[in-house]
Order: C-alpha cells, then structure tokens, then sequence
C-alpha cells in the first residue's frame, strides 16, 4: 500500500486529550469552589492528575512536558511546574492531606452524578453493582516507601478499590502496602465508602459484590446492618465443600416448592433470601 506523506506548518501535540480533561475539571469547580476552603498548590494537584491520566507515575516525568503549551494552557496553568517544585509542595501537602482528600471526594461524586451508572438485572430485578476489591500491582525493583512482597509473588503496592455501575466506575480507592491482607482496613475503607455512595443519590438499590478474601464477620455484620444487598464469595478455610453443596441444594429444593421452578443456588431471587452469602455449587 502507498502512503501520501504530507508536511504541516502547524504544531501536533501527543498530549492533545488534555484540553477534555481540563474541561472536565472545569466543569466540576476543581479547587476552585466558593465558599469552602481550597488546597494552597492547586497547579501541583492539577499538573500530577494530568501526568496520571496520561499513564504516568512518576512525579519526576513532569520534565517530560515541563514545556508543553498545550497542557499548560489544558489545565489553565500561569505555568507547568519542575519536578523539584512538585516534590517540595507534596512535601508541604502533608499537613493539609485531609483537605485535598475532601476537594478530590467532591470531584468524584461530582462527576459521577453527572453521568449514568447502569445498573444490573437479576430475576427481573433492578440493582446498581458496586465491586470492592484488591488488585497487587508490580512495582518491582522499586525502592519507594511501602512496596513489600505481595501475594502474587512480587514486589509492589496491594491497594484497594471500589467501583459502581456496569461501567466500572471509580468510585473509591486506597493505596495499601503489598504485604497488608485484603481484609486489613476494608471494614473501614466500606464504612467510608458507604458514605460516599449516599452522595450519589442513586434510585436502585445498592449490590455490593466482594471476593473470598472478605469473607468476614465485620464486612458481613456491616453489609447486613446497611439495609443494602450484597453477594460475597464463600471462603471455605477449614470447611467442607461437599457441605455447603449440600446446604446450597437443600435451599434449592425449599425455593423450588415455594415457586414451583428451578432457582440457580449462585443468585438469590427470593425476596426472603435477598441478604446473605453466597454459596457457589
């Protein structure tokens, strides 16, 4: 196939998704709500989600754009601050974390109340998913403060996150050491989360759906009490599986004569079974 090679007198930028991202921040008053108290460094905060939602980590890789118009003019910097300033003002957010914490709290549910969490369906019943869950990542060969082994088997951060909707959404996150357990934290990072979901003003019911590893007294009192529906995956430990198959059929047989039809033991469309744990088969 030939190709048409063309010259251009005008400037191409590889960082031209900024300006949405900039209008987005705008969009949402990011630090720069009336009325409330705002971080000191909002250039620095805004200048760090730029290089993260371009796929980069490393405070030090703003060099990389330290002279890039385009992104300065994105996110309405007077200019793009140097790696040695961001180091220094992340240094001086420290004592202000709970603040920033809060502006970033408010960005997210103001975004997400102007968009469409797609709920689920299951037995002709309408709820709005939401995942909570922790995903090891690799940081191998890294020397930054809290990286330890995971246990996937390498070196990293084990952090937790919470999603809501089909789409996915990020909703909540923590960023946790790599050897801390799955369970350690949740209950309040739940708590926490709970908190922020009651912002959303969502009109379908909450399914909060978490894996084996929280399988636990606390996350499971904390569910109950909520009033919310939620599925956690059994985590057997010591137990016999052919003995929860037997409980998961036997639950199967006393829906079946109340319904007179066949109901899949991994989902719950009783109405008197619609909080509990789930059994998988």
């Amino acid at each position: 196939m030939d190709f048409m090679v063309n010259t251009t007198t005008e400037r191409l930028n590889s960082t031209g998704g900024m300006a949405l991202v900039g209008k987005i921040l705008e969009k949402i008053s990011f630090c720069t709500r009336t009325g409330v108290t705002k971080p000191k460094h909002p250039h620095v905060l805004k200048s760090i989600i730029g290089l993260f939602t371009q796929g980069r980590t490393r405070f030090e890789e703003i060099d990389m754009i330290r002279n890039d118009s385009f992104f300065r003019d994105s996110f309405d910097l007077r200019y793009v601050p140097a790696k040695e300033t961001i180091r220094l003002y992340l240094e001086h957010m420290i004592s202000e974390r709970t603040l920033i914490d809060s502006e970033i709290e408010t960005a997210v549910i103001t975004l997400l109340k102007s968009t469409t969490l797609t709920p689920i369906t299951i037995a002709n019943r309408t709820y709005l998913p939401v995942d909570i869950d922790t995903s090891p990542m690799d940081n191998s060969k890294s020397h930054k403060e809290g990286v330890s082994r995971t246990y996937k088997q390498f070196d990293g951060y084990h952090p937790i996150f919470c999603y809501v909707g089909q789409e996915g959404y990020m909703l909540n996150t923590e960023l946790r050491e790599g050897k801390q357990h799955c369970q350690k934290g949740t209950p309040d990072f739940l708590k926490h989360t709970m908190d922020m979901i009651s912002k959303l003003d969502s009109k379908a019911p909450l399914l909060f759906r978490f894996d084996g590893g929280n399988d636990s007294k606390d996350i499971l009192s904390m569910l109950d009490k909520s009033g919310h529906f939620f599925i956690v995956k059994r985590n057997l430990r010591k137990e016999l599986s052919e003995y929860w198959l037997a409980v998961a059929q036997g639950k199967e047989q006393s829906l079946l004569k109340m319904n007179q039809k066949r109901c899949i033991p991994e989902f719950i469309p009783e109405k008197n079974l619609h909080r509990m744990n789930l059994f998988r088969q």
